[in-house]
């Protein structure tokens, strides 16, 4: 493991990136580089229209959606790719698509310099949090049923716009739809692993929009990302309507469902006996949010849903060297956001409908594990009346004093649950104390 000195001093032990880049060569395989290529599919395709969209919703140019998008993308997969080289786990980087999704409804309240100040914000957040090695704690304070609930109501407005596509242009949806269903049962039966569902509605969808002629790439443009660097405003409605909430999807949303995939999957014994990085990956969030913010990024930082997939067993039959495909993951998923600017023509180029379908089943498997948090059977029936506040509260889209829903989703499922089920917060409490004194 690598020795002493001020990183180890924030940052869990680790076996080192010159470890990490000395075996590399030894972790790069088919499958661990095909793996990371699908991630990195994944990755690029349904979630950069969330992007698009909420550029779009806000009144941003396609020069600022395309500076957006770079700075996720790259900084996002340099994230990823120094986890994974540092501990040798399987770690992918990219940003929060709850987040992204957040503030189609919330920056059209603020110029683009209050929101790089609202980013930065979140990203110290984030870092601060990471510097006093205590996420663990901070994630009791606020109930995880509320937290979903929240996530879960704003993001809700995708899942109906899967329902709308279908009836603003029936035949590529339903066309688009029928691929990723087909695809999702194969996946089931255990075929086609290596292939997610959206991706196939993706290239099922292009092809049947340019077979429809709602395809128009006349105006498709292949060029190198030119970053808009942005001097950050700082607006305390901007902060406590962007900075923190962000910052509990970064952390909630994102990094303990990519904490809890590690771990599942036996990265807390190895390699080597190190522990999953969890002060570590909070540390290196906060810092990719930071650099963000000041190309208009919203932020960048481990991601679940990529990490589940260069973790798992199709990535290599050794789960030592399945930290290669997160790294392959992130030189793919890094060089989508230098190409930023023909990726936005390349969206401009499809019919809204679909790319509304797109964003809508992108975001099945985040509101399905809201839902799951909230009100399934992981709530184990505690906080529920503020769980259900939050999500409606967060579904209606309300802004108050310039301050958008996810805050006040926060504040009225709290203050709610506090009135009426006050022997859930004595109940976490309790577990709280117990846990410190262990």
């Amino acid at each position: 493991m690598s020795n002493g000195g001020w990183l180890n001093s924030v940052w869990e032990p680790g076996v080192g990136v010159k470890k990490g880049l000395r075996d590399l060569p030894k972790s790069t395989t088919f499958s661990t580089v095909g793996i990371g290529l699908a991630a990195a599919l994944f990755g690029c395709s349904g979630p950069a229209l969330i992007i698009y969209e909420s550029g779009k919703q806000a009144g941003w140019t396609d020069a600022q959606i395309a500076s957006w998008i770079f700075s996720v993308y790259f900084f996002g997969a340099l994230v990823g790719i120094v986890l994974s080289l540092r501990w040798k786990k399987p770690m992918s980087g990219a940003w929060t698509i709850p987040g992204a999704a957040m503030l189609g409804a919330t920056l059209g309240y603020f110029s683009p310099n209050e929101a790089a100040g609202a980013y930065f914000v979140a990203g110290l957040l984030v870092l601060l949090i990471g510097l006093t090695g205590q996420l663990s704690k901070l994630i009791r304070l606020i109930p995880i049923p509320i937290m979903m609930g929240m996530i879960t109501g704003v993001l809700l407005r995708f899942g109906i716009g899967i329902t709308k596509s279908l009836v603003a242009s029936p035949t590529v949806v339903i066309i688009a739809l029928s691929a990723v269903a087909i695809v999702e049962a194969l996946r089931r039966r255990g075929q086609l692993k290596w292939l997610p569902g959206p991706l196939a509605g993706i290239i099922v969808g292009f092809i049947a929009a340019y077979f429809t002629g709602n395809l128009n790439l006349s105006g498709v443009t292949i060029s190198f990302a030119q970053p808009i660097v942005y001097s950050p405003e700082f607006s305390a409605s901007a902060i406590l309507s962007i900075s923190i909430p962000l910052a509990f999807m970064v952390l909630f949303a994102e990094n303990i469902q990519a904490i809890g995939v590690l771990i599942a999957q036996g990265y807390d014994k190895i390699p080597e006996n190190t522990k999953v990085p969890i002060n570590g990956i909070a540390l290196l969030s906060g810092l990719g949010g930071i650099i963000t913010s000041f190309f208009g990024g919203h932020n960048a930082n481990i991601a679940g849903p990529m990490t589940a997939m260069c973790s798992s067993d199709e990535a290599h039959e050794d789960p030592e060297k399945r930290y290669g495909a997160s790294v392959w993951n992130g030189i793919f998923f890094g060089s989508f956001g230098l190409i930023a600017p023909a990726a936005v023509s390349i969206i401009n180029a499809m019919p809204r409908a679909l790319i509304g379908f797109i964003a809508g089943i992108t975001m099945i498997g985040v509101l399905l594990r809201g839902f799951y948090s909230s009100f399934g059977a992981e709530a184990k029936g505690k906080f529920q009346w503020g769980a259900f506040f939050a999500f409606v509260t967060g579904a209606s889209g309300i802004t108050l004093f310039k301050i958008g829903a996810p805050f006040w989703a926060l504040v009225i499922g709290c203050v709610i649950s506090l009135i009426v089920e006050i022997d859930d917060w004595k109940s976490l409490r309790q577990t709280y104390r117990t846990d410190a004194e262990s």
